[in-house]
């Protein structure tokens, strides 16, 4: 991901770890796993973000709810 004009947040969540990045630099990227759960926000009204992925997009392979942050019984 890369924000070319304005500004956003990101979520991501990898099973086990969470963060929030700020994006607002077009000379930097944010690289996710095809795993991580990923959310957007808090746009500035300029913003233009572009997503690269090296796949077509497949329904199969997309992560339709976030991680559960509790953890398992055992």
């Amino acid at each position: 991901m890369v924000c070319l004009t304005g500004s956003c947040s990101v979520y991501v969540h990898s099973g086990q770890n969470e963060q929030v990045y700020r994006l607002n630099n077009p000379d930097e990227a944010l690289l996710l796993y095809p795993t991580d759960w990923r959310e957007m926000f808090d746009f500035s009204a300029d913003c233009l973000l572009m997503c690269l992925s090296d796949t077509l997009y497949d329904p199969n392979d997309y992560i339709y709810e976030p991680y559960s942050l509790e953890t398992p019984e055992q």
